[in-house]
Order: C-alpha cells, then structure tokens, then sequence
C-alpha cells in the first residue's frame, strides 16, 4: 500500500512581508522621487510663467513636505 504524503508548509516568508529594512529604504526611494518630481514641476512651471521670485519652486517644495508627511503618516501607522 503506497502512502501518500502530505504537501510540507513553507517556512519561506511570504511575499509581502521582508526585513523592515528593506520595506523602509523602498519608502525612502519613493520619496526622494516624489520630491524631485514636485521641485522639477515648480522649475518648470517658473520657466513656463517667468516669474521674478521663483513661487512655484516654493509651491512645489511645500507642496512635496506636505505629502511626504501625510504620506508618512499613513504608511507608517499601518
């Protein structure tokens, strides 16, 4: 009589989980990115609209603390 055997679990993680580090300098990449973007938008909108004080620079820099924070916020609380 042959026996069947049963699958073995895994003890790979899964997916979706990782070392925290990894997870965190994912988030930090993301950031510095979504920061160059807002900056690189209010140069180029100051381009577009030839302002003497560069505001959309400003805008755009603000614009970027202000995301990076919330988005902080509701990553990390999770």
């Amino acid at each position: 009589m042959e026996s069947k055997k049963k699958p073995q679990l895994s003890s790979k993680p899964s997916p979706k989980s990782g070392p925290d580090y990894l997870k965190h300098s994912g988030i930090a990449f993301e950031l510095v990115a979504y920061n160059l973007l807002m900056v690189w938008a209010g140069y180029k909108l100051d381009e577009y609209f030839e302002f003497e004080i560069p505001w959309m620079i400003i805008l755009g820099a603000l614009l970027a603390v202000v995301g990076t924070i919330y988005y902080l916020i509701k990553r990390l609380s999770s």
